[in-house]
Parts: structure tokens; sequence; C-alpha cells
């Protein structure tokens, strides 16, 4: 996919570190942001990736938002 990413990591005492891939682009329905979900989530079984995490979200502003979550094979 082409498009702009930020990279967000939480960690703490006791947590295992997460790190997210936010794609920067929002969306003003939910089956366009599904249907982005979808296409990352098949790239990410094509890459080899077993189980991907992808989420859709919505932002403060009411719009909606992919992120997933970057794993190992």
């Amino acid at each position: 996919m082409i498009g702009s990413y930020y990279i967000s990591s939480v960690s703490g005492k006791g947590v295992q570190q997460m790190t997210w891939l936010y794609e920067a682009r929002t969306y003003e329905n939910r089956s366009i942001a599904s249907y982005v979900a979808m296409c990352v989530r098949d790239d990410q079984m094509m890459m080899g990736i077993r189980e991907p995490i992808v989420q859709i979200f919505r932002t403060k502003k009411g719009k909606y938002a992919v992120r997933y979550r970057l794993s190992g094979r």
C-alpha cells in the first residue's frame, strides 16, 4: 500500500512492548476503513504473518482510521 504512516510504541514495567503502525489517512465512514484494514491484513498474510492484528478505531473528531501491529513471522 502507498501512504504515510507513523509508529507508536508503548512499554512499561512488566508490560511487553507493542509497536503499532498507524495509517496517516482518516476515513469518513467505517466501510472504507474496513476495506483498507482488509487490504492491510491480506498484505501481511502474503508476507507470511500468520495472524495479523489489524484494528479500526474512531478518532476524537469522529473519523475512522486503521492501525496494525508489527510482529514477526
